[in-house]
């Protein structure tokens, strides 16, 4: 967009003698602006930057856009009509990837058919269809460390005086929420019911932080393409801190 549109700035078209052709010129090259269809984005940095880049905002009175700019994924229909001069910011089937059930079941299907490439991935379960399969998880979970406990307990003391038994951690995520609402860490199934839709993952009982603060680190990439695929990694990431 940033190229396309630097490149019909009127700032960049070469001065004529005549200034009959220069405002046919400027009026030729304001029609060639890249128009961007922002009605389905709340974001404002989003419509400033398209500003920022040359490009004109638009809703969806004008039909000729050139680009659609969607928070959220567009229907089937919405693909089928596009011209093949109009873009859009979604590819189709992205839910599969980006709500978080979807991403767990596809990853575990994954798990199974390449284990070894797929074993970094935690143990999921997806509420409310896998509420008994997490019981039996966690109830195992606590047994193992009522059985670690007691192995570490010396000869003659019981095992019930020592320290309590620590409870596994596990995370639970809303399916399709985003920028951290909704998440959060519970020891107990006390906190969850067998009728909500999140997904329960087994959390990392010592993570790894910076000064004591969790953190992860994002790398941002751009799909243009799927078959072929077609992948730009954008050079600077993003580490981001709990505090």
């Amino acid at each position: 967009l940033r190229l396309q549109a630097g490149r019909m700035k009127s700032g960049d078209v070469a001065q004529s003698p005549n200034p009959a052709e220069d405002t046919g010129r400027q009026k030729k090259t304001s029609k060639k602006r890249v128009m961007v269809n922002v009605q389905h984005c709340k974001y404002a940095v989003v419509k400033k930057c398209m500003k920022q880049i040359g490009c004109t905002n638009v809703d969806d009175e004008v039909e000729d856009w050139h680009v659609l700019w969607s928070d959220s994924s567009l229907p089937i229909e919405r693909y089928i009509s596009l011209q093949p001069w109009q873009r859009v910011n979604h590819l189709p089937g992205m839910a599969e990837v980006t709500r978080k059930d979807n991403l767990s079941r596809n990853m575990q299907r994954m798990s199974k058919l390449f284990p070894e490439e797929f074993n970094f991935f935690p143990k999921s379960f997806i509420l409310p269809t896998d509420w008994p399969l997490l019981r039996s998880f966690y109830q195992g979970a606590l047994e193992t460390a009522k059985q670690a406990r007691a192995a570490k307990t010396p000869a003659g003391e019981s095992s019930s005086s020592a320290t309590p038994v620590p409870r596994p951690t596990l995370i639970v995520k809303p399916y399709s929420s985003s920028q951290g609402r909704g998440i959060c860490l519970v020891q107990s199934l006390d906190a969850l019911g067998p009728h909500d839709d999140v997904v329960v993952q087994e959390y990392i009982a010592n993570p790894f932080l910076i000064e004591g603060f969790k953190f992860d680190l994002r790398i941002y990439v751009l799909i243009t393409c799927t078959d072929p695929l077609r992948v730009l990694v954008y050079k600077d990431g993003l580490a981001r801190f709990a505090t």
